[in-house]
C-alpha cells in the first residue's frame, strides 16, 4: 500500500535522504536507489511504500513524485477559467 509524503532532507553528494509521512508526520531513509525516475529536492511531494533494507530497517521504496495540478479548482480540467 502506497502513501504520501515530502522530502525534507536529501544529500546529493551521500545520496541518501529522508521523507516526511504524511499519515505519520514520522520520518522513514530513503536511497536515490529506490526513486524511480526523478532525482530527489527537498519539499517535492512523493507516493512511495515501505520495505526493508538488508539489515531489516524500515525504509521508502518504490519512490515516486507526485505532481501536483495547481490548476485544479481555477476553472475548467485545462486550467482554463470559465464563466
Amino acid at each position: 500500500m502506497s502513501e504520501r509524503g515530502s522530502i525534507k532532507f536529501f544529500s546529493e553528494q551521500k545520496k541518501y535522504g529522508f521523507i516526511t509521512r504524511d499519515k505519520e508526520n514520522a520520518e522513514v531513509f530513503f536511497h536515490i536507489n529506490d526513486c524511480e525516475e526523478f532525482e530527489p529536492r527537498k519539499d517535492l511531494t512523493v507516493e512511495f511504500e515501505i520495505g526493508k533494507d538488508r539489515q531489516d530497517r524500515t525504509k521508502a521504496i518504490r519512490i515516486k513524485r507526485v505532481d501536483v495540478d495547481v490548476s485544479v479548482g481555477v476553472g475548467g480540467s485545462d486550467g482554463q477559467i470559465t464563466g
